[in-house]
């Protein structure tokens, strides 16, 4: 008995250090690439398109989201900027002061997608980023758009590309991504702002819950 209670506890130990190894394994993983894999950047250096679409996000990050994207449309990346899903008070007057934008854009240059009551029932469905894509499709469809360059924040970039692709329709709705990174400063491992972890935590838990709720089955245009 005290030789099978001497294996039983060795072999509980091996277990346990396995264990152990493995989940340390799985942190380094993340560590090295957990905020990597949310990055997607299809747009390359003189990539153009008709129109440029900034997503919105928190004060702090639709202020740097929208400088990137007027940025892009002063470099003869885009035609009209996009904003698709704002508030029914919000105007580029408005937005231009609140965020102290500099070398603001020409108010005809600019789309701006109301939020509606209609719209409430696919947000608590689907979330924002999904009636996103649904507002800058219906957009790009009125005025004859074929592509657009998506603008979000880097760890957004991959859950906003599940949405968007589900309209992409080639000759008709092409698009391409790029990632703002000014939320950290880009020199530091991603890991050292404990700020910038949780919100790539959270992340993780949207984009697992849109892989399951987006319709991946193409749909129609809406």
């Amino acid at each position: 008995l005290p030789h099978d209670f001497g294996m039983h506890k060795k072999t509980h130990r091996k277990i346990f250090i396995a264990v152990f190894l493995f989940a340390g394994l799985l942190v380094i993983i993340f560590l090295l690439a957990g905020e990597k894999f949310l990055r997607i950047e299809s747009d390359s250096q003189n990539q153009r398109a008709d129109a440029v679409v900034v997503l919105a996000g928190s004060a702090k990050e639709d202020k740097g989201r929208i400088e990137e994207g007027s940025a892009l449309i002063r470099q003869g990346k885009g035609h009209y900027l996009i904003l698709p899903l704002r508030h029914s008070a919000i105007d580029w007057p408005w937005a231009v002061q609140h965020y102290g934008l500099h070398e603001a854009l020409p108010e005809d240059k600019v789309l701006i997608g109301r939020s509606t009551k209609k719209d409430e029932p696919l947000i608590d469905r689907f979330g924002g980023t999904y009636v996103e894509a649904i507002k800058t499709v219906r957009i790009m469809r009125d005025l004859g758009l074929t592509s657009a360059i998506i603008v979000s924040s880097a760890y957004h970039m991959r859950r906003a590309q599940i949405a968007f692709e589900q309209f992409r329709q080639p000759g008709r709705f092409e698009f391409y991504y790029h990632p703002v990174d000014f939320e950290r400063r880009p020199k530091q491992p991603w890991w050292t702002d404990t700020e910038y972890v949780a919100r790539v935590l959270q992340e993780y838990k949207k984009l697992l819950a849109a892989y399951f709720i987006y319709n991946l089955s193409s749909p129609a245009v809406p």
